[in-house]
């Protein structure tokens, strides 16, 4: 019986296998067929049958709407409304990553987190031109790849453009948006994307002829196509099936764009993750997220309770580092959450920055079930980048060479049991599917922000021990490791040894004697115990908490120096919360300067207007307390109020809280067509164009009767040609405003157009250059050539061309003896903006010819753009301009040359110690080309006129010091200037001179400068400025100041 019983099993067995097994073939079989059959192509339609689908269009839309303004975010209990949350995104075309060399590493090394931020934003800046908005990029380019680093915004972004399009916002009617997650698409393993569309919408909204409905849209061009993370769709067993993977959905893309000509087409996908492949796509990238982003954000998160959204934005701008991780929006996502839970920031830092590494670790794609092909685990991971983070910080470096990372990730994987052959795909690993590190130049790494390696260093410092503390102690006069240390207080158990080695101290001082046993002019080693405490850690020793409070307190009450009382304030603020600092705790004589420093609302600031409100304030106030809003909430919130409000505001214009409160109105009645408000904003821009006292409302109220459809566009031509009487404010940016479809074209009418007042050429063109759109290339090139139009506005033509490469045509013009000879100059400037040059002796010898004008040119264009514009819009300012950058060693003798000459002209005297005319527009340029020759042709000249009896004139040689200072020349401006006889009214220029050395030396040579300027007993230099440019240049250089202001180290 048991050998029948063991048979049955054995044969159930066998057909249970049998059965799976032919299971197993059929699904691969099928899905073989599924792959071999051609894309979903509906049959072609009758006539009655597209109206019959365009009817049916509606109620989808509606359907689709209600689904896509819901988001979900990590682990927040209710989704998110995008109509309350969404902000507005910008971004840029792709610029290729740089190339730099190994000097440029090691001049960065150990660069203070302020110095590297303002290098990092200055390089975007100069990157970024004029922003896109979403909006803008989709309907002007059409098809668009959007990069962005992990949390940028790109999915939200996608989906709100979505929800625009079908509420019709997005082109002015109805549009069908076609949203699809890349990474569904390939995990259903439909044949093409409308196969899926067809499946998911028919799963989701019940729509049963989803595909012949996008097909039909696409192919009229009213369907938007949102394809998101295409990085996403990196899974698979192995790179290879990756890789396959990507180039399918990559061919099935292109396959779309070829046979919908007529629709627009958006892409999202990582930085790290994109491979190219898609070339009829014009790659953009987006931007972080500004100053002005971040409060919108927060402001509209904490929407139903302003006092949070204000708690939150006083907290980051307290901040430094955080405010940067708040420039991602994931992350900022991030610190409105645990602000939301907590009311506050956590005491630790480090525990946000914790919570950071595990979201973009793996909750983020844990998420929105994400699964992506990887070698090790996410434990594993964060082990690496902890070794990284304390390789290189230990280095003082924030950006390192690809070959020594790849070094030691090969030499890390043994220990997890991997071979290091595989580093260069750990690295790739890493880099694409986490965003923790990436390339920031070409074969360049950092992290994503300096905070996250200077967190991961202080979690290897606080694993290692004792040790690590001792070390790092030592280091405590190199502001490289000050992050590290206050995130290390607060991850020890016991941070009394830390504490007692900042302050140099192995007990207990003695009574009276200071608890910071060596300590600088500045308090460096008490002030940095002081900000540990901040982040309240566990320290067992309660003296020394005691201690250190108290002697922060005494500075504050009792210290000379102004910065050092405010910073001493702040601290105190920030370790004693319970005890204000403005009240009954200071001597009445600083207390306003700390509560303006500290931002408090306890005392009236200096110059507080003191007009009595009105009654219709007062009331708007009340209004707006009883909703639970403020002033500046978004427009969603105060559209509601805008036609009553704006009609009993308007008569208080000149008082300027009523004046904010009009310009609040009236932007939320144009964002949210109000059109009940349209006679209130009328009647207030008209009052704007009688009377100066309300100009500032004008372009608000422009633009919103613009949104509101009450100006035209026709309209603005006639506005553009009032010229220099008042109407001028903000009518370049209507344009743009009048019709966003149109893209570039009313700019560029506008600059050509004869009617056009030329006090506007400028602005046009640089507005039209900012658009970097290639389609603007071909008019501008046609346009060069038609001698109807004048030379200056050929000249601001020019200039739209600076993003592009166009050498062929422009050497053409330049080589054309027919040719206005200032077109061919303007011409030749571009070439030289644009890297060629081939343009740089035609401008040399212009400048040696000195005929590069800037006159009145009487034409029906009929006022000269460079008379009223004289230093911006001079056609000199920008060929010496030009000529400064672009690194030819022929440039500098003969700008030197035209300095001379145009001092010789015109010298400055000891009455008015100035330089004016070409030698002032020659400054900057020759600050780029020559920097020491001009730094002391200035120095020169001013000592040739001392003793200065007078200092007047607008720039005068002081400024002018200032403009072009360069670090390695403050210690030598310094000195020559200490030495000259100046009066009285240098001061004001000397301490802003004074500032700019704090902002850009960081050399011994500077900072002992600096202590002489302190000892001078002359009231001619501010001592306020010359203590904090000290501070500022004594830390750069590592040099202490001690207690008596001289050098130690």
């Amino acid at each position: 019986m048991t050998e029948i019983i063991v048979a049955l099993i054995g044969l159930v067995g066998v057909l249970v296998t049998a059965v799976f097994g032919y299971v197993q073939w059929r699904r691969t079989q099928l899905h073989a067929m599924a792959r071999e059959r051609p894309p979903t192509v509906p049959a072609p339609r009758t006539r009655t049958e597209e109206k019959a689908l365009d009817r049916r269009r509606g109620p989808l839309l509606e359907r689709l709407a209600d689904d896509l303004r819901h988001v979900s975010l990590l682990n927040r209990a209710r989704p998110l409304d995008l109509d309350t949350l969404y902000v507005q995104l910008r971004m840029h075309n792709q610029e290729p990553l740089r190339y730099v060399q190994p000097q440029e590493i090691q001049d960065l090394r150990g660069k203070e987190f302020t110095d590297l931020h303002r290098l990092t934003r200055a390089r975007q800046e100069e990157r970024a031109g004029e922003p896109l908005t979403p909006e803008e990029a989709l309907t002007r380019l059409r098809r668009v790849v959007v990069l962005g680093d992990p949390g940028a915004g790109k999915t939200t972004m996608l989906r709100y453009l979505a929800l625009q399009a079908a509420r019709g916002s997005l082109s002015g009617t109805p549009c069908l948006p076609v949203f699809v997650e890349l990474r569904q698409f390939v995990r259903t393993e439909a044949p093409d994307l409308l196969a899926y569309v067809q499946q998911a919408w028919a799963e989701r909204y019940g729509e049963r002829d989803a595909a012949d409905l996008a097909d039909h849209a696409l192919t009229k061009g009213e369907a938007v196509l949102l394809l998101d993370g295409l990085d996403e769709v990196l899974g698979g067993e192995s790179r290879d099936a990756a890789d396959q993977v990507y180039r399918k959905v990559v061919q099935e893309i292109d396959r779309l764009a070829a046979r919908y000509p007529d629709a627009r087409i958006a892409v999202t996908c990582r930085r790290a993750g994109w491979r190219g492949q898609l070339p009829a796509f014009r790659t953009l990238e987006v931007l972080d997220f500004d100053d002005a982003q971040i409060k919108v954000f927060v402001t509209h998160w904490f929407e139903s309770d302003p006092a949070r959204a204000a708690g939150l934005t006083a907290a980051l701008g307290r901040n430094a580092r955080i405010r940067t991780l708040s420039a991602n929006p994931l992350l900022l996502s991030l610190i409105a959450i645990v602000y939301e839970s907590d009311l506050e920031l956590p005491e630790r830092r480090s525990e946000l920055y914790k919570r950071t590494v595990s979201v973009l670790l793996s909750e983020w794609d844990a998420h929105r079930d994400i699964r992506r092909f990887a070698r090790f685990t996410s434990d594993r991971k964060r082990d690496l980048l902890e070794e990284i983070a304390w390789h290189f910080h230990r280095q003082g470096l924030a950006y390192f060479p690809k070959d020594e990372l790849l070094k030691m990730i090969a030499d890390f994987l043994p220990s997890i049991a991997l071979d290091p052959v595989d580093a260069p795909h750990i690295l790739t690993e890493i880099t694409e599917q986490y965003g923790l590190l990436k390339e920031q130049a070409h074969e360049v790494y950092g992290f994503l922000h300096l905070t996250l390696q200077e967190f991961f260093a202080a979690e290897v410092a606080a694993r290692v021990g004792y040790p690590a503390i001792e070390e790092i102690s030592r280091a405590r006069h190199d502001p490289w490791w000050e992050e590290v240390i206050l995130l290390l207080a607060g991850r020890l158990h016991d941070a009394t040894p830390l504490l007692l080695g900042l302050l140099d101290r192995t007990g207990e001082p003695p009574p009276g004697e200071p608890v910071a046993a060596r300590d600088d002019l500045f308090h460096s080693d008490l002030f940095l115990a002081a900000r540990c405490l901040g982040g309240v850690p566990r320290v067992k020793a309660a003296w020394l908490r005691e201690r250190v409070v108290a002697e922060v307190r005494a500075i504050m009450l009792e210290s000379t120096h102004e910065f050092l009382y405010v910073e001493a304030a702040r601290l105190y603020a920030e370790i004693c919360p319970g005890e204000p600092v403005t009240r009954a705790t200071l001597p009445p004589d600083r207390r306003e300067r700390i509560a303006e420093a500290l931002n408090l609302d306890d005392l009236d600031p200096v110059g507080t207007f003191t007009a009595p409100v009105p009654n219709d304030l007062a009331a708007y106030a009340r209004v707006l307390d009883d909703l639970g809003l403020t002033h500046d909430a978004g427009p969603k919130a105060l559209a509601p109020l805008a036609p009553e409000w704006l009609a009993r505001l308007a008569p208080h214009y000149r008082h300027p809280e009523a004046a904010n409160a009009l310009a609040g109105l009236v932007e939320a009645a144009g964002a949210e067509r109000v059109s009940a408000a349209v006679p209130a904003v009328r009647s207030l821009m008209e009052t704007a164009l009688e009377d100066t006292a309300a100009e500032q409302l004008l372009t608000p109220c422009r633009k919103a009767l613009v949104r509101l459809e009450v100006i035209r566009p026709e309209e603005l031509w006639d506005l553009l040609a009032w010229g220099r009487s008042g109407q001028e404010g903000g009518l370049v940016e209507l344009l743009t405003e009048a019709d966003p479809s149109a893209g570039w074209r009313p700019l560029f009418d506008a600059l050509v157009d004869p009617r056009t007042d030329t006090y506007y050429t400028d602005e046009l063109s640089r507005h039209l250059a900012a658009t970097r759109d290639p389609e603007l290339v071909g008019p501008v090139l046609s346009s060069l050539r038609n001698h109807d139009i004048p030379w200056p506005v050929r000249w601001h033509l020019c200039e739209t061309l600076d993003a592009f490469d166009t050498r062929e045509p422009l050497m053409k013009i330049v080589n054309d003896d027919g040719e206005h000879r200032m077109v061919r100059i303007g011409c030749a400037a571009t070439l030289v903006r644009q890297g060629h040059r081939d343009g740089v002796p035609t401008l040399l010898d212009a400048v040696r010819d000195d005929v590069i004008t800037s006159d009145s040119l009487r034409t029906r264009h009929h006022v000269s753009p460079f008379g009223y514009l004289y230093y911006f819009a001079n056609p000199a300012r920008r060929v010496f301009q030009a000529l400064g950058k672009c690194g030819d060693p022929a440039v500098a003798p003969t700008l030197l040359a035209c300095f001379d000459l145009a001092v010789a002209a015109a010298p400055p005297t000891s009455d008015q110690p100035a330089i004016s005319g070409k030698a002032d527009l020659l400054v900057d340029a020759l600050a780029d080309a020559a920097p020491d020759e001009i730094n002391h042709r200035l120095l020169g000249l001013l000592g040739e006129i001392a003793p200065v009896r007078r200092w007047r004139g607008v720039y005068t040689l002081g400024y002018e010091l200032r403009t072009a200072l360069r670090p390695g020349q403050t210690a030598r401006t310094l000195a020559a200037l200490r030495a000259m006889d100046l009066p009285m009214g240098a001061a004001s220029d000397l301490s802003r001179l004074l500032e700019e050395v704090g902002d850009i030396a960081g050399d011994s040579a500077t900072v002992a400068e600096l202590v002489a300027v302190l000892d001078d007993p002359e009231p001619l230099w501010d001592r306020a400025a010359a203590l904090t440019a000290l501070h500022k240049v004594s830390r750069r250089a590592r040099v202490r100041i001690t207690p008596d202001i001289r050098m130690e180290g």
